[in-house]
């Protein structure tokens, strides 16, 4: 018999999903980066951003939430979306990520089972590192302060705006804790990675180019992520502390004369929407 010639393995399905507001020339830019070889999945968070994007940008699905749900929602509703893919990577639309890099990072999670994620090293236009690595929250240290990353360090917390999982860690999650709004969606991603006794890889070889462009500190942004914060802490921390947490930055707004901050803190208004 004539032997076959062997067939390279085909490539890994990888599913991007971003999730985007009122960023839709960031959102172009990414998209062009990222490619046509994957799946897209564009999740446009109540803004109407992503209708009549170019068509040169093969989108495979867009779903346009009528408002802004808050950020793990639409990233749950993105997720889902990408059932059928063998990996997801949640990409902000400020994050310019290579098709050919994609691949490599999923590549790198085929080949290192101990690897729970995988991350672009964040730069600048420069190429200078930008923040974004730390340690999760904890008592001492509620809201811990981000730094630049090393390449191939395998920090406890990664921000989630380009990050890869497998599909089936997310779908094992079932959904991200939708008690977090805005706040708190890659700290519980982080996490999880560690509870199922993995890491997370700040890739040695990749780096992706970021522009994030700050957000006004609102009475609601700034209440959003000291609940989602409260939230985190009370689940892997004690119900105790989570709650000493909140307090704290109850009386503080209201001794500072925050108001608006404060009955959102009291409410436990997290950004959702409604």
């Amino acid at each position: 018999m004539t032997p076959q010639p062997e067939q390279a393995p085909a490539a890994p399905s990888i599913a991007i999903v971003v999730v985007t507001k009122n960023q839709r020339t960031a959102l172009e830019r990414a998209l062009e980066a990222a490619g046509s070889k994957h799946q897209v999945i564009v999740v446009d968070s109540g803004s109407g951003d992503g209708v009549g994007l170019d068509p040169r940008f093969k989108i495979t699905r867009l779903i346009s939430l009528p408002r802004h749900f808050g950020l793990t929602r639409a990233l749950n509703i993105g997720i889902r979306a990408a059932e059928a893919a063998e990996y997801v990577l949640l990409l902000s639309p400020e994050v310019e990520l290579k098709q050919a890099d994609i691949v490599v990072l999923a590549a790198t999670l085929e080949n290192e089972p101990s690897t729970g994620a995988v991350a672009p090293l964040l730069a600048d236009a420069t190429g200078t590192a930008i923040p974004q690595v730390g340690d999760l929250p904890s008592k001492g240290d509620p809201q811990p302060a981000l730094r630049a990353a090393k390449p191939g360090e395998r920090p406890p917390f990664t921000r989630g705006d380009a990050i890869l999982f497998r599909s089936f860690f997310l779908r094992a999650l079932r959904q991200i804790d939708e008690r977090y709004g805005d706040y708190g969606s890659a700290a519980e991603l982080c996490q999880q990675v560690r509870r199922a006794n993995k890491t997370i890889l700040i890739h040695p070889a990749v780096t992706a180019r970021a522009a994030f462009t700050p957000s006004p500190e609102t009475p609601a942004r700034a209440a959003d992520r000291e609940i989602g914060t409260a939230r985190f802490l009370s689940k892997h921390k004690g119900a105790v502390a989570g709650w000493s947490y909140l307090i704290g930055r109850m009386f503080a707004a209201l001794f500072s004369l925050q108001l608006r901050k404060f009955l959102l803190l009291v409410q436990l208004k997290k950004i959702d929407g409604t």
